[in-house]
């Protein structure tokens, strides 16, 4: 059987404080960089006060309508 380190003897790879070490930190920036550049870009918002209708299209956008087509009441 293998005995198990004990709490004591185990390195940590992190100071007191929780910093991590400069390589490491540089190799998280670099895989944040790389989900965010694969990450879809978020849609803009549409301007509410640009038309009085809206369309909604199943790709997630309004889009204004240019010419509402009004009944009277």
């Amino acid at each position: 059987m293998a005995k198990s380190k004990s709490k004591s003897s185990r390195r940590s790879t992190t100071s007191k404080a929780g910093a991590r070490p400069a390589g490491q930190t540089d190799a998280f920036e670099r895989i944040a960089t790389a989900l965010e550049s694969l990450a879809p870009q978020r849609p803009t918002l549409p301007d509410l006060t640009a038309a009085d209708a809206f369309v909604w299209h199943p790709d997630g956008r309004l889009a204004p309508v240019a010419r509402v087509n009004r009944v009277e009441m």
